[in-house]
């Protein structure tokens, strides 16, 4: 991807406003869309537009936005329901060995 598409992508609509971002001037964000940036500004830029791929191959498709992590089938998850998910995979156990782990755990708290 050109440096220029990536730079209005992660919200930088002029060169002025991602000199500024990288402490750099201006001519240094024109040399950046003429020969291509260093792979740490590349990285940076894709943190800035929520692209999560920098940290792995596997990120590939998921992307960061406000409060939410959208999966590659953009599919949105809450921090809250990130959190969550061992928990439902351990009640998800329980109940497959034939427990009811709410009621159990209802009825001793009392």
């Amino acid at each position: 991807m050109e440096f220029a598409h990536l730079r209005l992508l992660a919200g930088f609509p002029d060169r002025e406003s991602a000199a500024s971002f990288c402490g750099v001037t201006v001519r240094t964000v024109r040399n950046w869309e003429k020969r291509g940036a260093p792979p740490y500004i590349v990285k940076l830029f894709q943190q800035a537009q929520g692209d999560l791929s920098w940290a792995h191959p596997s990120w590939q498709g998921f992307r960061l936005w406000r409060e939410h992590l959208f999966t590659d089938g953009n599919y949105p998850l809450t921090a809250g329901q990130l959190r969550a998910y061992p928990y439902l995979l351990q009640v998800a156990d329980l109940r497959k060995s034939g427990s009811n782990p709410g009621r159990e755990w209802f009825h001793r708290s009392r």
